[in-house]
């Protein structure tokens, strides 16, 4: 799992390779940003369940989610950045609003499946069936 998953990343660093476009301001540890992101999306899982398994309520530990988020939110929002600042056009503010809604319905929705579902599937080392852990 761990040889297949280097060499998805090594592809996609190899696809996206383009020597003859070199940008002033990139620097190598750049990539460190979605190959953290990657991390973090494929731990939040196991995770998520393993607080489930200490109070199996998802509706609540989404409000914690939601709670830990927003202070994360403020501070991008509220410290001064170098870069450019997000421009809010009105007509696509219900666009925005939507995809939240659809956005916090998907993390509500994933919640309440690893509250009835399994996460990890224990591969075994003879010839039975894997058995489920949570």
């Amino acid at each position: 799992m761990v040889v297949g998953t280097l060499l998805i990343v090594a592809g996609i660093i190899l696809i996206s390779w383009q020597p003859e476009i070199q940008r002033a301001s990139f620097r190598w540890w750049h990539l460190g940003y979605p190959l953290d992101a990657a991390f973090l999306a494929g731990i939040s899982h196991p995770l998520r369940r393993y607080a489930l398994n200490l109070a199996n309520e998802p509706l609540y530990l989404a409000a914690i989610i939601g709670i830990v988020a927003l202070p994360w939110l403020a501070s991008y929002v509220v410290l001064p950045t170098k870069g450019e600042q997000p421009i809010w056009n009105r007509q696509s503010m219900g666009w925005f609003l939507m995809a939240g809604v659809f956005e916090t319905l998907g993390i509500l929705l994933v919640i309440i499946a690893l509250s009835v579902g399994q996460v990890v599937i224990e591969q075994s080392t003879s010839q039975e069936w894997p058995r489920w852990r949570a």
